[in-house]
């Protein structure tokens, strides 16, 4: 599946990033996944915007879903969110908006109460005009920063980004029908460090066959299995 992205406004994706997308462009698992998200919403054709607020936060689920799925940053979210529903892999809005909260969604706030408190910036601004706009929004920003869960730990990056390609592999392997067993020997050689800090293990594995597989059934990710 081809992922558009568009580097406008001198929006420029990172090196790591574009790793990640040439992986899952190869990936027909993804292009499933991609698929079943937008049924899951229940998207016939890909949208300009979010038109409502019941779609902006199903298309948000399904992303971060996405997201676990493949152990990928958790900065994809946003970007996921928008490739799902309008085929774009980046953040749009008019200069500067507070999560997907624009004037659209003012009358369903409540919706967007556990949603990641996130400002995109899309044009040129000065910091002066950043600040004033923060400060324009700060009894908003404050109420969602209440809302949010505490804090967690923060994952290693180095660790993330192999248990991504880990992952990946073992979803093909699952595919060319690999037992769990066999699997776990083959990774568990070429990834000794995910091992050791116990990232890997046997029930794990068996989680995410398990998991690959009713997914590509055609069950919501995050679903319990059947």
């Amino acid at each position: 599946m081809k992922i558009h992205v568009c580097e406008e406004n001198g929006f420029i994706l990172s090196e790591s990033d574009r790793d990640y997308i040439q992986l899952l462009e190869k990936d027909l698992n993804f292009e499933k996944l991609i698929k079943l998200s937008r049924r899951n919403i229940g998207l016939k054709t890909l949208l300009s915007s979010f038109p409502t607020a019941k779609i902006y936060s199903r298309s948000y689920e399904e992303a971060q879903k996405i997201v676990d799925f493949y152990n990928l940053p958790d900065s994809w979210i946003f970007s996921l969110q928008f490739f799902i529903v309008m085929g774009k892999f980046m953040p749009t809005g008019e200069g500067i908006a507070l999560s997907g909260d624009s004037q659209r969604y003012s009358q369903s706030v409540d919706n967007f109460k556990t949603s990641p408190i996130e400002i995109t910036i899309t044009q040129r601004m000065s910091f002066s005009d950043f600040y004033d706009w923060v400060m324009d929004h700060k009894s908003e920003i404050k109420k969602r920063l209440q809302n949010l869960p505490r804090k967690r730990k923060v994952k290693n990056k180095s660790s993330n980004d192999r248990l991504f390609k880990y992952k990946l592999e073992m979803f093909e392997l699952t595919q060319k029908g690999y037992t769990a067993t066999l699997i776990d020997k083959k990774l568990c050689e070429k990834y000794p460090d995910l091992e050791k800090e116990s990232i890997i293990t046997y029930s794990n594995i068996q989680r995410w066959m398990r998991e690959f597989k009713n997914a590509l059934r055609g069950a919501p990710l995050g679903s319990k299995l059947r």
